[in-house]
């Protein structure tokens, strides 16, 4: 059943979680990219760093919509704690992927520089 009074929010809300399949899908088709280019052995490549730099934006593109959408249904007084905890909960997420996937680009480039560093030494 819904709430009459929070029926104006039906849009905006479903626009904020159907604006997050773009950065979601774009993320995991570029895992998936990644995968592939680890198992043909390709993993220390510009690309694979280009790849984890994607999937960072990505996940804190998702992590800043749910943190607009809470604040917006913050200030609406319609941000119920489960409605809260659910958003938490991906924010969160989000967030640690984020945070990881910052640190596997910046080891990987480290790595590569260094690479790069070896072969024009020798």
């Amino acid at each position: 059943m819904e709430n009459p009074e929070f029926a104006y929010l039906k849009l905006p809300v479903l626009l904020g979680l159907y604006a997050t399949e773009i950065p979601f899908f774009l993320a995991l088709y570029q895992a998936y990219r990644l995968i592939q280019s680890i198992e043909s052995g390709k993993a220390f490549t510009l690309e694979a760093a280009n790849t984890l730099r994607m999937i960072k934006i990505c996940a804190w593109v998702i992590t800043g919509i749910y943190s607009a959408g809470a604040l917006f249904l913050l200030l609406q007084g319609a941000l119920h704690p489960g409605i809260a905890a659910a958003g938490l909960v991906i924010v969160l997420a989000s967030m640690t992927i984020s945070i990881f996937s910052a640190l596997l680009h910046e080891m990987l480039s480290h790595a590569l520089e260094m690479n790069s560093d070896n072969e024009l030494t020798i």
